[in-house]
């Protein structure tokens, strides 16, 4: 019976397996998570909306999306952008009783039921953040694998470098994580300040006496994920170390094992043809020892580690 080829999928990239859609093609748009979204940028863009700034928040709104994700996928960011429009064009003011009507903003010039004509921030925000996709803070994934490297290290190597290496990178990462927060752009001001360089400053960003201050109290977030980089980069040089030696070790125990077996073999040939009594013994011995280190011929002891 002809195998029937497997059937193109709708993205045009992916082919069906084993009865099931899926899209594991790098170029497939469905297959692709959605782009990550600043959602504090869009809650400023609801805001410019809100005061006629129409263009300020169609700016804010395309600054939102992550650059490097939305050119991966042009297709999830244009879906995404469909869905903030939906969700923008037929939300319905906060305090509207009538639960059953949906305010559609393509149907009318003004309806007082409609959250964007009435300009209710409030309803507005509620549901473009309902359509946004979850939001993955990949410091923490990336965090949380090395530290699950680091401690399989532990548990798994034989090699005490590694284990030491592992041990170093977890506590580094502790007193890391232990430590205090970075200083936020406002911190450090109660109040307008007058530092005596000729201007009146009301935040820690616009007063460069105390951003030298908060400088000179705590590392900065570039520091911090520099430390980090660097381990992650030690860890993966461990890794790839334990892996060689790995592969060495199994070379090693393959060659043994065939060793032992020829000698096994040699050892029972030996004794089949040593029950003689003859004064040819020890010749027949000598052959047999002979034959035997032949075979040992070529190995090689393994490397001290």
């Amino acid at each position: 019976m002809t195998a029937q080829p497997a059937r193109l999928l709708d993205c045009g990239h992916c082919y069906e397996e084993q009865g099931e859609e899926v899209h594991p093609h790098p170029e497939c748009p469905i297959g692709q998570p959605g782009p990550a979204v600043d959602r504090t940028t869009v809650a400023r863009a609801l805001v410019a909306l809100r005061a006629g700034n129409h263009i300020t928040a169609r700016l804010l709104l395309e600054s939102a999306m992550n650059p490097a994700d939305a050119a991966q996928s042009p297709a999830a960011r244009d879906a995404l952008r469909d869905r903030i429009a939906e969700a923008l064009l037929t939300t319905r003011r906060t305090d509207y009783a009538d639960l059953n009507v949906k305010a559609d903003h393509r149907n009318h010039r003004f309806d007082a039921r409609c959250a964007l004509c009435a300009y209710d921030v409030d309803a507005l925000t509620d549901a473009v953040l309902a359509v946004l996709p979850e939001q993955v803070d990949r410091a923490a994934v990336a965090l949380a694998e090395v530290r699950r490297l680091c401690e399989l290290t532990i548990k798994a190597s034989v090699r005490v470098q590694a284990i030491d290496q592992a041990r170093d990178t977890l506590t580094l990462i502790d007193r890391i994580m232990s430590g205090p927060p970075p200083a936020t752009d406002d911190e450090g001001l109660s109040g307008p300040c007058d530092c005596g360089e000729g201007a009146m400053h009301y935040t820690a960003a616009e007063c460069p006496a105390e951003l030298r201050r908060l400088a000179g109290e705590q590392p900065t977030n570039s520091e911090a994920r520099t430390q980090l980089a660097s381990l992650a980069v030690n860890v993966a040089n461990a890794l790839r170390d334990e892996k060689r030696h790995y592969e060495i070790a199994c070379r090693e125990n393959a060659e043994l094992r065939a060793t032992v077996d020829r000698v096994r073999a040699l050892h029972d040939s030996l004794e089949a043809t040593s029950e003689l009594t003859s004064p040819d013994d020890e010749i027949t011995r000598g052959a047999a020892a002979k034959r035997i280190a032949a075979a040992l011929d070529g190995y090689m002891p393994p490397p001290s580690v």
